[in-house]
């Protein structure tokens, strides 16, 4: 058999082909061989920096932009109208957001406290006014007493003048009883005169005496009755008082007028009470017929709760913000990295469809607030009910401008009206690893 096959063979005709010249390919092989060994050293280093990266960093996509959400309560019923913005739509503080219209609020209580006030008011008049007719009646008695008294005084002076001369005849009578008293004496003691003529004589001249003594009390009391007229009072025989008609009137008026400024300080005082009363109660009447929604903060408008026309409950919830201003990640986390996380220190955060980077704080790590019924936040992280997750709160650091803008250190951050809320993320958030607990933990996850 292979010896025909060498027949067969031989009787093929085969051209003759060019010769080849010998290639050196060791340059080749060195080549592809330092390309082989380059990739493969890529590829460890590519590990390397993944492990590395991995345990200086948790990487989480389970992560959301998140704010505290803030609701606006109307203050009172009515009919909401003129809202100027929709959802997502950014408000500063202090801008009016809409309307609240009662026309159906109640005045009674404000008509009341006018009535009150108008009543005061008329009656403070009606005082005032007699107030004015007495101080003027007052006047006039207080004038005609004066008048009286100096009339009286005058009377008495007068007397007084004529006691004083009837005193003064009086006593010149005296002077002259005690003259022929002496000569009488000096008569009985010649035996001239008689007994009885000496006696009568003595009488007289004792009569005289006390006529002057007499006389002077009278004058003394005349010149008392005069200087007590001048003030007022008079103290005449057969007065049944010791002031005139006039100062009696005068006194009386007085005493109203005490009880009119103490009826008049009343009044004032209720009218005064009123007119505060009816200013609050008109402040409250206009308040609780409209009122004005305003935005407490500035943030962006999260969700409209009622439309356009519609009537709302007091203390209902009309529309919700959010403060854009304070936003914050929430990012889940495995419960056995609880411990590797790093507080305060600086979180790496990219936002989805986003191709830079944003810079956060790592602020707390907690328990899973998926499971807080009560929290008011806008936005919750999607989390697998199969695993146990923490919750890590880092907080977006804001800028001077709005949007998103390159800092010096080439990362990209949030700024005053940037808002992010709602928006998923992936978050590495900083460790404390070190390299012992990094071998351990690395190879109890491969083994």
């Amino acid at each position: 058999m292979p010896k025909e096959a060498t027949s067969t063979a031989s009787g093929i005709y085969a051209p003759s082909l060019p010769r080849i010249r010998a290639v050196d390919l060791s340059q080749f092989v060195i080549i592809r061989r330092i390309a082989k060994i380059a990739f493969a050293a890529m590829l460890c280093s590519a590990g390397i920096f993944g492990i590395i990266s991995n345990s200086t960093y948790i990487s989480s996509s389970d992560a959301v932009v998140s704010a505290d959400v803030v609701d606006i309560r109307a203050p009172i019923e009515g009919t909401m109208t003129g809202f100027p913005f929709s959802e997502g739509s950014f408000v500063h503080v202090g801008q009016l957001l809409g309307t609240l219209n009662n026309p159906r609020s109640d005045r009674q209580h404000l008509d009341n406290l006018l009535a009150v006030e108008s009543s005061s008011d008329s009656m403070i008049k009606a005082l005032t006014s007699e107030r004015s007719a007495l101080q003027l009646q007052k006047s006039d008695l207080l004038d005609r007493s004066r008048k009286d008294s100096s009339a009286v005084s005058s009377r008495l002076g007068q007397q007084a003048t004529a006691a004083a001369r009837t005193m003064a005849a009086l006593e010149q009578a005296n002077i002259e009883a005690s003259v022929e008293l002496d000569r009488g004496e000096r008569l009985h003691d010649a035996g001239i005169i008689a007994d009885a003529a000496l006696d009568k004589l003595r009488s007289n001249q004792k009569i005289a005496a006390e006529s002057v003594e007499a006389q002077r009390y009278v004058l003394a009391s005349l010149r008392a009755e005069s200087a007590d007229a001048i003030r007022g009072i008079l103290a005449e025989p057969g007065d049944a008082s010791d002031v005139s008609y006039s100062r009696q009137r005068s006194d009386e008026i007085a005493i109203k007028l005490v009880d009119n400024a103490t009826a008049l300080a009343v009044a004032q005082g209720q009218s005064a009470q009123a007119r505060v009363d009816a200013e609050a109660e008109t402040l409250r009447e206009s308040l609780m017929r409209k009122a004005e929604i305003r935005a407490p903060i500035q943030g962006n408008l999260w969700r409209l709760n009622v439309a356009e026309g519609e009537e709302v409950p007091s203390g209902a919830s009309v529309l919700s913000l959010v403060n854009c201003n304070r936003q914050f990640l929430l990012v889940q986390v495995p419960q056995d990295r609880v411990p590797d996380v790093a507080l305060h220190r600086e979180a790496r955060v990219r936002l989805a469809g986003e191709s830079k980077e944003l810079v956060g704080i790592v602020e707390s790590v907690s328990g899973n607030v998926l499971k807080v019924s009560n929290a008011r936040l806008a936005a919750l992280p999607v989390q697998d009910s199969s695993e146990q997750m923490a919750t890590v709160l880092v907080k977006l650091r804001p800028t001077a401008n709005r949007g998103l803008e390159d800092t010096a250190a080439g990362s990209l951050e949030p700024n005053v009206g940037a808002c992010f809320v709602g928006r998923t993320a992936r978050v590495l958030v900083p460790t404390y690893s070190s390299s012992s607990n990094f071998v351990s933990r690395w190879i109890h996850e491969i083994f």
